[in-house]
């Protein structure tokens, strides 16, 4: 008797503090996330766009398995990314359980972006937008839909890497790539 009073004690105890309660919502689907993102963005299902862009979000996952098994370049972009990672990780002192962007994801759809003629961190912030359901399959670790990013967000990562460094690393790895085609034409 006295052990049921206690576990009913403790049940009341539970119940009266969030920190033993299960959370109030559940998480979004992926799908549900982009809905929610159009929409903080002023679009609605009436909208032409929100329509193409939720196409492009069923469509994405299939589209990147194509890439992927078509392009050996795949692993050209993980290795960049690691190298990314190795060489700015000194930089980002942000404290990793507050994180949502990482540094590497987010300087590698930059210069992805940089590579489709965008300068600026309104254009790459646009970028990541448009292209985010691809770039899910195609990047690892991702932050989720629900997590897209600003400008100004982009503006803090660029901030954060010397310029030297980070231009100096975009033209070694890309005059590497361009001397690595360079030499598959010759070649056949």
């Amino acid at each position: 008797m006295e052990s049921s009073v206690q576990f009913q004690e403790l049940e009341q105890y539970a119940k009266q503090n969030t920190r033993f309660s299960a959370p109030a919502d559940s998480e979004p689907d992926f799908n549900e996330q982009y809905v929610q993102a159009l929409h903080e963005r002023g679009y609605t299902e009436d909208d032409a766009f929100f329509d193409d862009y939720m196409y492009q979000v069923e469509t994405s996952r299939d589209r990147a398995e194509r890439f992927l098994k078509k392009r050996p370049l795949t692993t050209a972009i993980m290795a960049l990314r690691n190298d990314i990672r190795r060489k700015y990780f000194q930089y980002d002192e942000r404290k990793s359980d507050y994180v949502i962007y990482t540094s590497d994801v987010v300087l590698l759809v930059v210069m992805q972006s940089s590579l489709c003629g965008n300068h600026d961190c309104r254009e790459h912030a646009k970028f990541y937008f448009i292209y985010n359901p691809i770039l899910q399959y195609i990047i690892p670790d991702m932050p989720s839909p629900k997590w897209m990013i600003s400008a100004e967000e982009i503006r803090f990562f660029l901030k954060m890497i010397p310029d030297d460094e980070f231009s100096s690393m975009f033209r070694q790895y890309f005059s590497d790539a361009r001397i690595e085609a360079q030499e598959l034409v010759h070649n056949h």
